[in-house]
């Protein structure tokens, strides 16, 4: 490894979005979202809502671009994307959302880190301690964005901390002032067969990491366990996107994938996610909720919540990737599964895996 920086008789659920006479370089599309009974929570608390109208945000995005990731110009560069854009939410007479998507505004975030010649695959981004964050899941290093260029900050190892290799972060969150990165929450099989290795621990464990650095490793199968039992993903179940919600009390996951079968190398490309899972801070109580139809190959890769929605709006992305092709796709719906953004094409390039709400 290489150190040193440079620069997710019943009733179906249909979501109707309408295009909208918009500025060049934006989406906007007005939800005319129907309620689905069969998946709607009756908690009242989970009706979307917004104390700010219009609420206007800059959001933040990320590539994990994989072997993409690679320097084209410089063989000892890995390079990421680092966009910003602008979400403009208004509410409207029959209590739906418009949503308007700004142009995105790119620049390259490079790194000589890397790990077997992989490295700036970057995962998720998140505040915490007043710096942002973004996560390399090739060699586990934690960086801070500064100025538009990453510095190293913590390096995470593989599964109890003791391994040689890279920790596999794909999602981020902070509780309790502790920032909590985790992995898949499922051992990927093999290339060679579909038999899960044992020892492939590490996308089961998390890290718990302090305002000064200190790591701790703690073996989080048993929440993931639970996780899976609560919902029809039968066959196995990953994460990319995971928050604590400090005002709801809760975690929130929107899987990358849920599938009713076993791991299959040749089928995982196709499978998908539609669901959010919301359960209580000891995992007892875990309500599932449908958000639009399965896509097939399309999940959750990252979501924040909005501020002002009290934890009700998320803004989310979504991914799909195919034979190394990519394709990134902007979503913000309610956390009782109403869509108010219906998967709004935003890159046919890059693989976002990463979304912030930008500090003003």
């Amino acid at each position: 490894m290489h150190h040193g920086v440079l620069l997710c008789f019943f009733a179906i659920s249909v979501v109707l979005p309408v295009q909208i006479k918009a500025r060049p370089g934006e989406l906007r599309v007005r939800s005319l979202s129907t309620h689905s009974p069969d998946h709607q929570s009756n908690n009242q608390s989970n009706h979307p809502k917004l104390t700010c109208d219009p609420c206007h945000y800059e959001i933040a995005l990320i590539t994990d671009n994989d072997e993409k990731s690679k320097s084209k110009t410089n063989p000892n560069l890995w390079e990421s994307k680092f966009s910003k854009t602008t979400l403009d939410v208004k509410a409207t007479n029959s209590g739906n959302f418009t949503v308007t998507v700004g142009k995105l505004n790119t620049v390259i975030l490079s790194s000589n880190i890397d790990e077997d010649g992989k490295g700036m695959e970057l995962s998720e981004l998140i505040y915490y301690n007043g710096n942002l964050l973004t996560f390399d899941d090739k060699t586990g290093t934690v960086f801070h964005i500064v100025n538009d260029k990453v510095k190293p900050w913590v390096t995470l190892n593989n599964c109890n901390g003791s391994k040689a290799d890279g920790y596999k972060s794909e999602w981020a969150t902070v509780k309790n002032k502790k920032l909590y990165v985790g992995s898949a929450g499922f051992p990927w099989a093999p290339s060679s067969d579909e038999t899960v290795e044992p020892k492939n621990c590490g996308p089961q464990w998390i890290k718990i990491i302090s305002e000064t650095g200190d790591v701790q490793n703690v073996n989080w199968k048993p929440m993931y366990n639970k996780i899976q039992n609560a919902t029809k993903c039968k066959g196995y179940i990953t994460h990319e996107a995971v928050m604590w919600s400090e005002i709801q009390n809760k975690w929130f996951f929107a899987p990358r994938k849920c599938s009713l079968e076993a791991f299959n190398s040749s089928t995982n490309h196709l499978i998908g996610s539609n669901i959010l899972i919301m359960t209580d801070e000891n995992f007892n109580k875990i309500e599932v909720v449908e958000v639009g139809p399965t896509l097939a190959g399309q999940g959750f890769s990252s979501f924040k919540f909005l501020p002002h929605s009290d934890d009700t709006l998320i803004v989310a992305l979504k991914t799909h990737e195919d034979d190394n092709s990519f394709r990134t796709f902007i979503t913000v719906f309610g956390i009782n599964g109403d869509i108010y953004l219906k998967n709004a094409l935003m890159s046919t390039e890059d693989k976002f895996e990463g979304v912030e709400i930008l500090h003003k």
